[in-house]
């Protein structure tokens, strides 16, 4: 519990500092919306970030003085320690906007995201510009980049209802490619279908909308009985940002109803799921376990403490957890059990791991599993290592090189960011859905940890690269064969 004015004091900075964060973001982000072709990649992940900022940062921070630090108080955090952990993610991300000045040269300062006239004005040319960049496709006839939109769709369809409802082990596209294929299709056909159901408003007819949206329900609902928040809050970010930003088809509505959803799935049902799994030993699929929950008789138990708690305290609770397992990697830094440069060695192995069966788990320390930072930090806090949650992606830089590795990587990941940012920013019709692919990672986050910048890199999107310029030249070649027959 907050006993002191100094603990007070603390968490009003927290709060600062959080407030600060939401200020540069949109500050960095609005100064280079104009240097990229396609702005609107720029919006996505500037309001992304400033999302994430005030869902994992700002919310449990402010509610900290209500509840006195109850959670903190509950798994031994102390106030000095959050606040170590906010100033080391705060400078971590100014460090990271540093790199956005170099890359992108910026000179001027732009103030557009800060008043709500000119948010209407970007609102509105964004829906001009993607009227003008999607414009030789509002055509019945399916083009290009249609055709690769349904075929990752209708793959990444197979593979998930192929292995969750006929038991199909590993299903492939291609065989001999499933290394190359499933890394890209399970990575973004969901993001895809999401795209295709906002784009179907444009120009497809009622059916093709109507199917495209009953199928990305049944996405949706599969990825919440999965159990964790991020793909819960992840999903529900993108789709309030294609109603605001992409479409302005009565947003106001679409936002009331699932804010109402959000907030009733963080009563303690909501890791109910993953409990319910855990419990009977993995032994039970989502479905089984959906069943036994919705019904009376099959619920988990659950301690007095849980049902006892209010929707504020579950969603400080919730909210709150990335920043209070970021102490984890504070005291294991402290306790000289850095890895240094281990998690990100482990993850430079390229090689599928059906070429190459000891290849060690991407990120780890030790090379298993149980050893990668999400873990850890559970086990520093808590004692266990069978689960895992977000945390502040600078303090894990720390936790690698202390001060050091947090200023180093966090300089280079902004170098990267920026880098992709201008290639998604610059690249034609696939630009946006491919921003949000190479975001949609544990829980949406847009900033990275340098194990995971490799991860991205060569796991989601050189292998992506590859897919679609593939298909893109073999369906050059079948066409201008087709006008020779």
């Amino acid at each position: 519990m907050l006993n002191s004015s100094l603990d007070y004091l603390f968490v009003l900075m927290t709060i600062l500092l959080s407030l600060v964060s939401i200020f540069a973001t949109l500050l960095t982000y609005g100064s280079i919306r104009d240097k990229v072709r396609h702005s609107i990649v720029v919006d996505f992940v500037a309001f992304l970030t400033t999302i994430n900022i005030f869902l994992w940062n700002l919310l449990p921070a402010f509610l900290r003085i209500f509840s006195g630090g109850q959670w903190e108080s509950d798994q031994g955090i102390s106030s000095d320690e959050m606040i170590q952990v906010y100033t080391l993610e705060f400078v971590s991300l100014l460090l990271f906007y540093l790199s956005f000045f170099v890359v992108f040269r910026i000179r001027k300062l732009n103030s557009c995201y800060f008043g709500i006239a000119s948010i209407m004005r970007i609102i509105h040319s964004n829906k001009s510009q993607i009227l003008h960049t999607y414009s030789q496709f509002l055509s019945p006839i399916i083009k290009r980049y249609d055709l690769f939109f349904i075929l990752i769709i209708l793959s990444g369809l197979y593979m998930t209802i192929g292995s969750r409802f006929f038991g199909i082990e590993n299903p492939t596209i291609i065989p001999g490619l499933g290394w190359l294929l499933k890394p890209v299709i399970g990575t973004t056909y969901g993001i895809f279908l999401l795209h295709y159901v906002f784009l179907s408003n444009l120009y497809m007819r009622k059916t093709t909308k109507i199917v495209s949206l009953v199928v990305l329900l049944f996405l949706l609902i599969l990825g919440i009985t999965d159990g964790s928040h991020g793909n819960i809050v992840a999903p529900f970010i993108y789709i309030v940002f294609y109603n605001i930003f992409h479409n302005i088809h009565r947003p106001l509505l679409y936002i009331g109803i699932l804010s109402i959803t959000f907030l009733l799935l963080f009563r303690h049902e909501m890791h109910e799921f993953r409990t319910f799994q855990v419990e009977s030993g993995g032994s039970i699929s989502n479905f089984e376990a959906l069943k036994l929950i919705t019904t009376s008789g099959g619920r988990p138990s659950v301690s007095e403490t849980r049902t006892s708690r209010s929707l504020l305290d579950e969603v400080e609770w919730r909210f709150g957890e990335n920043s209070r397992k970021s102490a984890g990697f504070i005291r294991m830094y402290n306790d000289g059990e850095s890895p240094e440069y281990a998690p990100l060695l482990n993850s430079l192995y390229f090689l599928p791991r059906q070429f190459y069966d000891q290849k060690p788990v991407p990120g780890s320390v030790n090379g298993d599993a149980l050893t990668i930072g999400s873990r850890l930090i559970h086990a520093k806090i808590d004692g266990t290592k069978w689960n895992m949650s977000g945390f502040f992606t600078g303090l894990h830089s720390f936790w690698e090189y202390g001060l050091t590795g947090l200023i180093v990587h966090s300089i280079v990941i902004g170098l990267y960011s920026a880098i992709v940012l201008i290639f998604c920013g610059n690249l034609f019709y696939l630009g946006l859905p491919l921003i949000i692919v190479l975001h949609d990672t544990w829980w949406a986050m847009p900033k990275l940890w340098s194990s995971e910048v490799v991860i991205q890199f060569s796991r989601i999107l050189i292998p992506f690269l590859i897919v679609w310029y593939v298909f893109k030249y073999l369906h050059i070649i079948f066409t201008k064969i087709k006008r020779y027959i």
